[in-house]
């Protein structure tokens, strides 16, 4: 039990520090700020309506002489708390300074908290779903690390967005349920999990599939001595499920409008058939396609494809969860497409974030027919692709960044910030022209090995004694 704890802190840490080394304190979209300026009416002005901040975001909601932010609140209210704390540090600031840095200052904090947190307890999470597999050490780590560097993960994790805090409820709540099932049951979790599905969905909107869906799964093994247990689920859900109503209910006079309806930049979508053009743009193409940016997923699919052609009885619920989460959000986005496409100012396909954890399991049932190579040189690729991503930002194809990288070499967020910085309050710096992030990207390096230093002294002596043999079969 020791070396499996030992094995999640060095995972978190791991991703933890890297996630931080990439964090974005100056992306500051109209995505960032729609959630900051709502934060700051709830806590400024104690009011829903953004009607003082409204210009600084394109994503509005007009409705009856006031605005409100085109999405869902629940980022905003996790980070009113942030806020309140920060407000002290940020009065200590110089007024001239304190214009200029407080996007950026606020947008580092809650991303930290509200992205680079989650996004490292995601690793944590997949990775135990994956100890009631039968697997071996190198392919769970394999999996863990291929979903936090290889997938759309990576780049939302730096960023102070809606879509890794919602995936993170979710899959909080699925390892609730799933745990349960295999024998690990104390009742005080379903609570905290209906508290993770109703915050979900007061997150992000889209989530709502998986949440309803999370739902069934959690009734699919209903026994009448667990009513208390889906009673305390009940609970849980309660309180954000009526927050969630009184919200919208005091912004559009309609308790089940959702704030899309009204936004600018979306407004009501009708219902539609999907097309065959945004299903190719959505799979395969080379702006928004999810196997173009995270190859990996080809196995994920491929996985899925296995079970059901043999299918184990003991995973038959979660794989049909898994399932019908994924084809049910892809349709969604698919139709969504078909009125608001193109949807710019991206890198990869944002909303399908929050199924990327869940696809990463049925890799499980690829091993087996595929070698492992195989897979690790795939899970490569896709984390070569997301880690140009990273370093550059939005892009509008997927080869941008790569190209970008090749020719530009490293970059990091947090160095670009640390020169502007240092550009305009330290010294004007007439012959540099950007801070490299190599020095502080070798440090990082060397603090993963020290955390791997086991692991690495292991693989490292078995590829020697492979080596070993190899020369004395062929002398």
């Amino acid at each position: 039990m020791k070396a499996l704890g030992s094995s999640k802190v060095k995972i978190f840490l791991t991703v933890l520090l890297v996630y931080l080394f990439y964090i974005a304190p100056d992306y500051v979209t109209a995505g960032t700020n729609r959630y900051i300026a709502l934060t700051k009416s709830i806590v400024d002005d104690k009011t829903f309506d953004i009607d003082r901040y409204f210009t600084t975001t394109r994503d509005y909601a007009p409705y009856k002489e006031h605005y409100y932010i085109g999405a869902a609140p629940g980022l905003s209210l996790m980070a009113a708390p942030i806020y309140i704390a920060l407000k002290p540090l940020l009065a200590l600031l110089p007024e001239a300074a304190y214009l200029d840095l407080e996007p950026a200052l606020l947008n580092l904090f809650f991303a930290f908290f509200l992205s680079v947190l989650p996004g490292a307890l995601i690793a944590v999470l997949l990775y135990d779903v994956l100890l009631s597999f039968p697997l071996k050490e190198k392919e769970r780590i394999l999996i863990v690390f291929a979903s936090s560097f290889g997938t759309s993960l990576f780049f939302y994790s730096t960023r102070f967005l809606a879509h890794v805090t919602a995936t993170f409820l979710l899959l909080s709540a699925f390892c609730i349920f799933f745990k349960s099932k295999m024998g690990y049951e104390r009742k005080y979790l379903f609570f905290l999990s209906g508290i993770c599905i109703g915050l979900a969905v007061l997150t992000e909107y889209v989530a709502v599939i998986g949440s309803l869906l999370l739902l069934i799964y959690a009734f699919c093994g209903f026994k009448k001595y667990k009513i208390l247990n889906y009673t305390l689920l009940a609970l849980g859900m309660f309180p954000t499920i009526l927050f969630y109503l009184y919200y919208h209910y005091r912004c559009f006079d309609n308790p089940f409008t959702t704030a899309t309806k009204y936004s600018i930049m979306i407004g009501p979508v009708p219902f539609s058939l999907p097309q065959p053009r945004f299903i190719y743009e959505l799979t395969f193409g080379t702006y928004r396609g999810l196997f173009m940016y995270m190859p990996i997923m080809l196995i994920a699919v491929l996985g899925i494809l296995l079970f059901f052609l043999k299918p184990k009885k003991e995973y038959l619920q979660e794989m049909a969860f898994i399932s019908l989460f994924s084809s049910a959000t892809f349709l969604v986005i698919c139709m969504f497409c078909n009125w608001v496409w193109p949807w710019g100012g991206d890198f990869g396909p944002r909303y399908f974030i929050c199924i990327i954890p869940f696809l990463m399991i049925p890799i499980v049932f690829a091993y087996g027919k595929i070698r492992f190579k195989i897979i690790f040189w795939i899970a490569a690729l896709s984390v070569f692709i997301n880690w140009c991503g990273v370093q550059y930002g939005d892009s509008d194809n997927v080869f941008t960044n790569m190209g970008v990288f090749i020719f530009r070499g490293l970059n990091s967020n947090l160095s670009e910030w640390a020169y502007k910085l240092t550009n305009l309050y330290i010294r004007r710096l007439n012959v540099i022209t950007h801070f490299s992030p190599f020095v502080p990207l070798v440090a990082l390096s060397v603090i993963i090995c020290i955390i791997w230093k086991g692991e690495i002294y292991k693989l490292t002596s078995t590829f020697l004694n492979e080596s070993s043999i190899s020369r004395k079969n062929v002398g």
